[in-house]
């Protein structure tokens, strides 16, 4: 049975639903963003503009389109809506969507993408051959590394495993993408595609890749065009345009069935001022899908706050643009089709040295108690900026799982913070508290993903999860793929 199928959502559950009037208008505007995150991250980091968006839509019961929001300020008509005990149901309606360069496993009936990334570093724990290929559709091996003269390298890391990865994927009729960049990658993107010549050496270097290992995509993990990333990025007013004509051209220099995929935040690429582009649009021409990476917005601090946020449900969070809700009202707005953004899920949360009680601008939350006996979570070796995965907290004891359930251990208790759908871990004696994803905030984010009829989610990373996939399963169940 699909889980949650039967599940209450409360209007104000995704933060953006806020009131519905008399004339049956649902709509709201997200927060002012008054503070940034002072964290940065491996993965994505957060920016301190907020787009101007509210969350509605026209989208007609049992249509054949394919069902892309309108975020100008039209209405989300009343009989989509079922009011029971002044909470209210969505009836999505079963609607046959066709991808751009679509394919047998594009062209569907309600079909949502369960993907996840494959970091190298970490085969190890996990190798290729040790994947579940049945819970996911697509893998992305992370991360390929373009140098200063745009030839696409390994990192270091041995080229085995990715030819192992593919070979295995295969085998199962699954797909392999690569991922070019990545927070530490994406020093030398600016000069790839600044000028026609070095747009075409680029494309022709990642087209080589993508046929020397068999390939099914590529995705472009540019942190970030147009905004500083890591320090000493290259970057330039230009970017964004110049990444748009990039796209253009290694779409027809690849084959037509390759997969092209982009990375982004929750805001829009930056335009030449450094502000979120106010159209998109084009982009969604060249590229299959985007991924929000909606995961990294607080890291380590003594004040902790979510890693993930579904949305701002109470209004006062600090970061009202850094939520899956805020992000999908971003990119809509800015005319990118709902169908064509995914979903970033992280498989990990942040240890912060703190004796707080509750996350950052949050209420206080209900007092708990430790026990005598505690663990004291430990970063990893090779753990970067205080990450830890929901794997290595089962491994510590922090967590131990009980079905399809993940529970507090080792003196650690669970806490729930309802502002941003997310729980975190917190030990009083160890003085952490660890803000986190498990099954139930997942399993909501897949609602979200299949209520606003987006194209799917995606892991970061595979390695993360339990053995027993957990935290997959919990997406799985939601969106029908179990």
């Amino acid at each position: 049975m699909r889980f949650l199928d039967l599940y209450i959502v409360h209007l104000a559950s995704f933060g953006v639903l806020q009131a519905i009037s008399t004339s049956s208008i649902i709509s709201s505007t997200p927060a002012v963003l008054s503070e940034q995150s002072g964290s940065t991250s491996s993965s994505s980091s957060s920016s301190n503009q907020t787009p101007s968006s509210s969350f509605t839509s026209a989208i007609t019961p049992n249509s054949t389109q394919s069902p892309t929001p309108s975020f100008n300020n039209t209405s989300l008509e009343m009989n989509q809506w079922s009011v029971h005990d002044n909470e209210a149901v969505f009836n999505v309606p079963k609607i046959e969507i066709t991808a751009l360069n679509g394919d047998e496993l594009f062209v569907t009936t309600d079909l949502y993408l369960v993907m996840a990334y494959y970091s190298s570093w970490l085969s190890d724990i996990l190798p290729p051959d040790e994947i579940d290929y049945s819970r996911f559709d697509i893998v992305f091996y992370a991360f390929i590394i373009p140098d200063s003269s745009h030839n696409l390298g390994f990192a270091g890391e041995s080229p085995d495993v990715l030819t192992q990865l593919v070979d295995h994927a295969h085998k199962h009729e699954k797909k392999v993408l690569i991922s070019i960049g990545g927070w530490t990658g994406s020093a030398h993107f600016s000069s790839a595609v600044e000028n026609e010549e070095q747009r075409r050496l680029f494309a022709n270097n990642i087209d080589d890749f993508y046929r020397k290992y068999n390939l099914d995509g590529i995705d472009i993990d540019w942190e970030y065009p147009g905004r500083q990333g890591d320090p000493g990025n290259e970057l330039d007013s230009s970017d964004s345009a110049n990444f748009l004509e990039f796209l253009k051209l290694l779409r027809s220099v690849l084959p037509p069935n390759a997969k092209i995929t982009a990375a982004a935040t929750t805001l829009p690429f930056a335009g030449p001022a450094g502000q979120p582009m106010e159209d998109v649009s084009e982009f969604a021409n060249v590229l299959d899908w985007v991924l929000l990476m909606n995961y990294d917005t607080w890291g380590t601090t003594s004040n902790p706050g979510p890693n993930a946020p579904l949305s701002d449900t109470c209004n006062n969070s600090t970061q009202s643009a850094s939520s899956a809700a805020a992000g999908f009202n971003a990119w809509t707005n800015a005319g990118f089709p709902a169908r064509q953004l995914v979903l970033g899920l992280p498989s990990y949360g942040y240890i912060s040295e703190s004796t707080q009680t509750h996350l950052r601008t949050r209420s206080d939350g209900p007092s708990v108690s430790d026990s005598d006996d505690f663990t004291r979570l430990k970063i990893p070796e090779g753990g970067d900026q205080g990450s830890v995965s929901v794997r290595e907290m089962v491994k510590q004891g922090a967590l131990v799982q009980n079905g399809s359930e993940l529970t507090a251990a080792g003196g650690f208790t669970s806490e729930w913070d309802e502002c941003s759908s997310t729980p975190f871990l917190r030990s009083q004696k160890a003085k952490q508290v660890v803000p986190f994803d498990n099954a139930r905030s997942i399993g909501m984010k897949a609602e979200f993903v299949r209520r606003t009829r987006m194209r799917g989610v995606n892991f970061f990373d595979l390695q993360g999860d339990t053995n027993s996939y957990v935290l997959v399963d919990a997406a799985r169940r939601v969106l029908g793929r179990c």
